[in-house]
């Protein structure tokens, strides 16, 4: 699996990637959802967001926002692309926590 992260010596860095997205994968995510009663979130945090992996506000109802923080700036500017990249930035607000 590749990991276009791991040579950076950032926080999280060698879990990102396919390696984290093989652990993670949509499937199991929409299980926990289920499991977990997402349907009836409307705003969630994701502490140590890290690049935004799996879009997770795809899981929560239509129109819940989520918002992420990650310690990592770059991290934090990439989750942004991300969201933006597969059309769901209106419904994401990264932030870096130092």
């Amino acid at each position: 699996m590749a990991n276009e992260f791991r040579t950076l010596t950032d926080h999280s860095a060698e879990y990102f990637g396919d390696t984290r997205d093989h652990w993670w994968n949509f499937d199991y995510l929409e299980l926990m959802a289920r499991r977990l009663s997402f349907e009836r979130v409307r705003d969630a945090l994701d502490v140590g967001c890290g690049v935004g992996h799996w879009g997770l506000v795809r899981l929560l109802p239509a129109g819940a926002k989520l918002s992420g923080v990650d310690r990592e700036p770059r991290w934090v500017a990439q989750a942004a692309e991300r969201a933006a990249r597969i059309g769901i930035a209106e419904r994401c607000n990264y932030r870096a926590n130092i």
